[in-house]
C-alpha cells in the first residue's frame, strides 16, 4: 500500500492472461475477476491447492491491497479495507526498524573493492528476503518468480548444488535459523526418502533425495543420473552438521541432523564394495549433470561422491563425539580404504579424474572433480599428498576454459581459488560474474546476458538466485574458511588490497573472527569462543611470525597452530 496519482488507473491482471496457454494446459481454471469503482482484484482456482487471491482498493491518491488464500471474490474484497495514513507510516517506520537491526546484528565486513562490497551486501539483503526464517523454503527464483511465464526448471528443487548454494550466506551471517525452513522441508519427506531407498536398495533405514524435486519431493523430469546422484542427500547432511556446528544446536544435532547423516550414509554403505586388495570402491556412481542423462554419463569413483561420502563420515564420527554415542566402525573404514578422490595418470602425471579412468574432457558447468576441495574440505591443496596432484588438475581445468560455464559455476570457482591462496583469480572471476551474468537490474542471470564468453548465451532472460548468493559465500569465504578441520583466516584476500577486515565473523565450532589485512599482509586477529571448543588455526601467509597480545612466540606463518577455548575467551595474535 502507499500513494499513488490520483490520476494512476490500476488494474489487477492474473497471470493466467499473461503466459499465453501455459495454465491452462496444467489443468488451471480462468480466474474470476471482480470491478467495482475503484476497487478489483481476482481469485485464481489452483488445480490441488486452495486457491489465491488479489484485491485492490483506490481510495483518491491512496492504494491499498490485500492477498489471501481460500478466500472467494466477495470476501477477499471486503477484507480489503482502506488504511489510514497513519497506517502505512507505521508500517513504514517498521520496515527501516527491521533492517536496522538485521545490519546492526550482521558481522561487519570491508573489502577494496566497491563493485564487490556492492555485490556482498545487496546479496545479504536478497538473501534475508528470500529465506526469511519465519518463510517458505526459496526455490531457485525466490520469491521473485515472473508472472509471464512458467519458472524455468518447473520451479522445483535442484538439490545438486543450486539450493544449497542459495542457502550458504547463513553461515558465516549468523542468520542460522534462515536454514531450518530448508531442513524442515527435507525432513519432512523422510518417509519418501526411505521409499526411494528401499526401492533402489532393498533396505529399510536409508534415505535417498533425488537432484530434482518439488515441494513434495516428486521427483522431477526425466534425467535418470540425477536420481541417484546421494551426494545431494550428503550435501544436506553436511549443511545440517554444519548448522549444528556454527550454532552448537546439540537438541538437532541429537533430533533430527544425526539421524539425517545416518541415513544417508547407509545407502552408501549399501553401494560400496570391497576390492581384492581390500580397498573400497563406489561401483555405479554419477558427476552431475557430465554427460548428460547418456547411457555414458556414469563410473567407477565419482570424485564429487568419493568426496561427499569422506565429509559424510568425518561428520558423523564428530557427531558421534558430541552426542557421547558410538560411532560405526565403518565410518572410519571409509576414512581408511577409500580414496578421497580418483586419481588417473595422463600425460604421464597424477591428477583428479571424474571418475576411474575419465579426466575433464572439455569445460563444464559443475566443478564436481574439485568438490573434495570446495564443497566438502576433505583435500587440502597445499598438503604434501596432494599438492603436485592439484597442480596438475588445476591446469587441465583452466585449460579447458570458461567456455561451457554457467552464472552459478562462477562463485564455487572463485571458491576453489580460495583454497588455492588465489585471492586475485577468485576476485577476478567475482567481476566476470558481474559484468557478464546479470542484467542492468542487478538480477543474477543462469545464462551469460550477452553472448561471447560462454556457450549459454542465449536465454538471458532465465533469472535465478544460486549465482548471487554464491558470490556473498566467496567473499565470506575469502576471509574465513575451513579445510578438513583446520581454519584458514584471510587465505583470499588479494595481495593488492589496501584493507580488508572482518568483525565478528562466526566460524565453524562456534568461534567468531576480527582481524584487518593491509597490502597483502595479515596484521591481527581476534577469536572468540561462543562455547568450549579447541582452536586448529593456519597461522595466515606472508608474514614472519606470529605472536598472541602477550607477545608468546606462537610460530612461523603457515604453520598450524592449536588451543583450547573456554566459553567467552578470547586468543587475540599480531604479526611481525
Amino acid at each position: 500500500m502507499g500513494r499513488i496519482g490520483a490520476a494512476v488507473q490500476v488494474e489487477a491482471v492474473p497471470a493466467y492472461h499473461v503466459c499465453g496457454k501455459a495454465l491452462s494446459e496444467r489443468s488451471f481454471a480462468s480466474p474470476q475477476e471482480f470491478q467495482d469503482g475503484g476497487r478489483g482484484g481476482f481469485v485464481q482456482p489452483m488445480p490441488a491447492d486452495p486457491s489465491y487471491g488479489l484485491a485492490y482498493r483506490q481510495d483518491g491518491d491512496f492504494l491499498s491491497g490485500r492477498f489471501a488464500r481460500a478466500l472467494e471474490c466477495q470476501a477477499l474484497a471486503e477484507a480489503c479495507v482502506a488504511p489510514c495514513l497513519s497506517a502505512w507510516q507505521e508500517l513504514a517506520q517498521a520496515n527501516q526498524r527491521y533492517w536496522r537491526q538485521f545490519w546492526e546484528a550482521r558481522p561487519r565486513l570491508e573489502v577494496d573493492n566497491e563493485r564487490l562490497q556492492e555485490l556482498y551486501e545487496g546479496g545479504l539483503f536478497r538473501f534475508q528476503s528470500m529465506t526469511a526464517a519465519d518463510g517458505v523454503t526459496a526455490g531457485l527464483q525466490g520469491p521473485w518468480i515472473e508472472d509471464n511465464s512458467l519458472p524455468p526448471w518447473s520451479g522445483d528443487y535442484h538439490f545438486n548444488i543450486n539450493i544449497q548454494m542459495c542457502y550458504w550466506p547463513a553461515y558465516r551471517s549468523g542468520l542460522w535459523d534462515n536454514l531450518r525452513p530448508m531442513f524442515d522441508l527435507v525432513w519432512s519427506w523422510r518417509e519418501k526418502l526411505r521409499t526411494n531407498a528401499r526401492h533402489f536398495l532393498g533396505i529399510e533405514d536409508g534415505y535417498m533425495l533425488p537432484h530434482a524435486v518439488d515441494d513434495r519431493c516428486t521427483c522431477m523430469g526425466a534425467f535418470w543420473t540425477g536420481t541417484i546422484d546421494h551426494a545431494c542427500a550428503a550435501w544436506i547432511a553436511q549443511m545440517m552438521y554444519d548448522y549444528c556446528d556454527y550454532r552448537g544446536d546439540e537438541k538437532y544435532l541429537r533430533e533430527v541432523a544425526f539421524e539425517f547423516m545416518r541415513g544417508t550414509m547407509r545407502v552408501f554403505q549399501e553401494m560400496l564394495e570391497y576390492r581384492p586388495d581390500g580397498s573400497l570402491m563406489l561401483p555405479v556412481s554419477v558427476s552431475p549433470e557430465y554427460r548428460g542423462a547418456e547411457l555414458n554419463a556414469w563410473g567407477v569413483n565419482s570424485s564429487f561422491q568419493l568426496g561427499a561420502i569422506h565429509r559424510l563420515a568425518l561428520n558423523l564420527q564428530q557427531a558421534a563425539r558430541t552426542l557421547q554415542l558410538t560411532p560405526d566402525p565403518f565410518w572410519q573404514e571409509i576414512r581408511e580404504k577409500l580414496p578421497e578422490a580418483c586419481l588417473v595418470t595422463a600425460d604421464g602425471k597424477a591428477e583428479v579424474a571424474l571418475w576411474e579412468g575419465l579426466v575433464l574432457e572439455e569445460s563444464h558447468r559443475h566443478h564436481s572433480h574439485l568438490a573434495g576441495i570446495c564443497p566438502f574440505g576433505v583435500i587440502n591443496p597445499e598438503d604434501e599428498k596432494w599438492r603436485t596432484i592439484m597442480t596438475n588438475t588445476l591446469t587441465r581445468w583452466t585449460t579447458q576454459g570458461m567456455g561451457l560455464w554457467t552464472g552459478w559455476c562462477m562463485p564455487w570457482a572463485a571458491m576453489i581459488y580460495n583454497r588455492f591462496n588465489n585471492g586475485e583469480m577468485a576476485e577476478l572471476i567475482l567481476e566476470i560474474w558481474q559484468r557478464c551474468f546479470t542484467n542492468p537490474g542487478g538480477g543474477t542471470l543462469h545464462d551469460a546476458f550477452f553472448p561471447g564468453f560462454t556457450f549459454w548465451s542465449y536465454r538471458p532472460e532465465i533469472m535465478q538466485m544460486d549465482a548471487g548468493m554464491g558470490v556473498v559465500s566467496a567473499i565470506q569465504d575469502m576471509f574465513v574458511h575451513q579445510r578438513g578441520d583446520c581454519l584458514h583466516l584471510f587465505a583470499g584476500i588479494p595481495k593488492h588490497w589496501q584493507q580488508a577486515r572482518i568483525e565478528d565473523m562466526p566460524a565453524p565450532g562456534g568461534l567468531k573472527v576480527s582481524g584487518i589485512c593491509r597490502r597483502g599482509k595479515v596484521q591481527s586477529l581476534c577469536i572468540t569462543a561462543t562455547r568450549d571448543c579447541r582452536l586448529k588455526l593456519a597461522l595466515p601467509c606472508p608474514v614472519k611470525r606470529w605472536r598472541t597480545a602477550d607477545a608468546a612466540d606462537l610460530g612461523l606463518a603457515g604453520e598450524r597452530w592449536e588451543c583450547s577455548l573456554s566459553a567467552g575467551e578470547s586468543v587475540c595474535l599480531e604479526s611481525e
